[in-house]
């Protein structure tokens, strides 16, 4: 865990370390405006590390998955299936790649198309509270 407080989690892809990355640079930059968030790097995509998800998802009810990955089948619908299976109750938002087709382009524009950056995470812990 890299920072736990206790409005939202944010749960970045092991798999994709720059996510990790962006959701620091979101924290910080929420701290800064007296908003504490929970990041967790989820080094593990499988197995899953349940006891820990499970534990922060019975404190934490505002839950955030940020994968550089298809939302579809991926970290998030882990996520997911996880608490349906143990009856958790979550406001969870999933950001990662849309199901669609994806244009070249550097991958600094392609995040930013797909809403992978510490901006989009911002917001979106914003729109939660």
């Amino acid at each position: 865990m890299v920072s736990e407080k206790t409005s939202v989690y944010v749960l970045p892809s092991f798999a994709i370390g720059s996510m990790v990355h962006e959701a620091i640079k979101a924290h910080d930059e929420l701290k800064k405006k007296g908003i504490n968030v929970t990041v967790v790097n989820a080094r593990f995509v499988k197995p899953l590390d349940e006891k820990l998800i499970i534990a922060l998802s019975k404190k934490i009810k505002n839950i955030i998955t940020i994968e550089e990955n298809s939302i579809q089948g991926g970290f998030g619908s882990a996520i997911l299936e996880l608490l349906e299976k143990n009856n958790i109750k979550a406001n969870i938002k999933r950001i990662g790649i849309c199901d669609k087709f994806i244009e070249h382009g550097s991958m600094e524009i392609l995040r930013k198309d797909c809403g992978l950056t510490s901006e989009n995470i911002v917001k979106t812990v914003k729109k939660m509270l």
